[in-house]
This record gives C-alpha cells, structure tokens and sequence, in this order.
C-alpha cells in the first residue's frame, strides 16, 4: 500500500486523500520526492497539498534543490506554483527572503518565495514582476500575478505597474483568440483584432 501511494499517477485518485488522512510527516516528504524525481506537468498537488504543507519548510527547500538541479527544465513556472501554495506561516521568513534574493534561482521561483514572505513591494520586486511579465510565454507571467495579488492595496500596486513604462504594451492585454472570433464577456468586441 505505501509504495503504491509513491505512484504519481494515482495522486488524484485516491493517494493524496489517503495520505493527508495518514498525517505522516516522513512518508508525506518521501512521495513528494519521488513525484519531484520527474517533476514535470506537476504543477498542483490536489488534496496532496494538506500534508505537504505540514511540512512547507522542507518542501519548500526540496523545491529549491529540484530547481537548482534542472530537472524541470523550462517548466519553471510549475515549481512556482508549488512554491506559492506552501503554508507561508510554517517557513521561516529568513528562507523565503533568501531565495527570493538568491539572483541564481529563476525569476518565477524569486517571485513565488516573495508572495509567501509577504511585506511591501521593493525594487528588487518590481524588477523581477516586469521580467516575468515580459515574457512571451503566458505562463511565465503566473509567478508575478500571484506575487502581486498577494500585495496589500492590490490595486494601487497595478495601478503602478501599467505605468511603468519598462513593462511592454503587450502586457497590458492580450488580443482575444476566439476561433469563433465572437465576443465574450471576458473577451469584448474591443479586443478582436481586425
């Protein structure tokens, strides 16, 4: 039974469930390594996530050895994702301030760590959100919008951001692309591209 529960696949179908409801900090830290041997397309850890952020700290500090290992390759975004939803109480704030300093680890990474250790925006953030947002890829932008939610008076915070002039225009919206090319809520008659 324990090893099946080290099956990936059966992560969200049952195993994590089981192994939340088990409360086994170091069965819990041994699956997260064997998911982490090939992390890729393991972006969220569905019911999972309860008994690993009983143990944030050293997940939290497996995630940043995964990544310095390069095992996730150009997926970078989805250690980012598992780094924001980490229990931020249960990290030390030294921890996520030193990655999120650490000029080594990705830029999604650095912006994860700053989301859990809360606090003001710094140069060094916004530095790091602009980068983020630049990107041609949409995922490389996850990072620095869950960093920015997590800011206090959100929207005075965006409000900075769309005027600084270093973020590219394309940042500001996306053109919709609607194969029906018909307008929607989320996609305005405005957005569709002539």
């Amino acid at each position: 039974m324990r090893e099946a529960l080290h099956r990936r696949d059966l992560l969200h179908d049952g195993a994590g469930e089981i192994l939340t409801k088990l409360d086994d900090d170091e069965l819990t830290l041994s699956v997260l390594r064997r998911y982490l041997e090939h992390p890729r397309y393991l972006a969220h850890l569905g019911e999972f996530q309860t008994a690993v952020d009983r143990i944030s700290v050293a997940a939290f500090r497996l995630y940043l050895d995964v990544v310095r290992s390069g095992k996730w390759a150009d997926d970078i975004w989805t250690a980012a994702s598992l780094i924001a939803r980490l229990d931020p109480t249960r990290i030390p704030k030294s921890d996520l301030e030193a990655a999120f300093i650490d000029e080594t680890l990705p830029t999604g990474v650095r912006l994860a760590a700053f989301g859990l250790a809360g606090g003001p925006p710094t140069d060094r953030f916004w530095a790091l959100a602009i980068e983020a947002l630049s990107q041609s890829r949409e995922s490389d932008h996850w990072a620095a919008i869950k960093a920015l939610r997590r800011l206090p008076d959100i929207e005075s915070h965006f409000a900075v951001l769309l005027r600084n002039d270093k973020l590219p225009v394309e940042a500001h919206h996306k053109p919709c692309r609607s194969p029906q090319r018909r307008p929607t809520r989320s996609c305005p008659r405005s957005h569709f591209q002539q």
